[in-house]
C-alpha cells in the first residue's frame, strides 16, 4: 500500500472538522439507521475517503455529512438484503 500525498492545510482543516463535527454526525447516523457499528463505520470511512481527497475538498464538513449518510445509506441497504 502506497503511502497518500495530502497537503498540510487539508489535513490541518479535516483534523478539525473531525474534532468539531464528528460527535454530532455519530449522533445523526445513529438515530438515522439505529445501529451504533454502522454509525461509527460510516464516520470513520467518510473521513478516510475525505483525507484521501486532499486539497480537491472544498466544503470538507458539507461533504464529509453527505458521504457519511451515503456511506451508511448503503450499508443499512445492504443489511436489509441479507436478512
Amino acid at each position: 500500500m502506497r503511502p497518500m500525498s495530502v497537503q498540510r492545510g487539508p489535513v490541518i482543516e479535516l483534523e478539525r472538522v473531525y474534532r468539531e463535527e464528528s460527535p454530532h454526525l455519530y449522533r445523526a447516523l445513529l438515530l438515522f439507521g439505529g445501529s451504533p457499528e454502522v454509525a461509527a463505520d460510516a464516520v470513520a470511512e467518510a473521513f478516510a475517503q475525505a483525507l484521501g481527497r486532499g486539497e480537491a475538498l472544498k466544503a470538507p464538513n458539507r461533504w464529509v455529512w453527505k458521504a457519511a449518510f451515503n456511506i451508511a445509506s448503503g450499508e443499512l441497504a445492504y443489511r436489509r438484503r441479507i436478512i
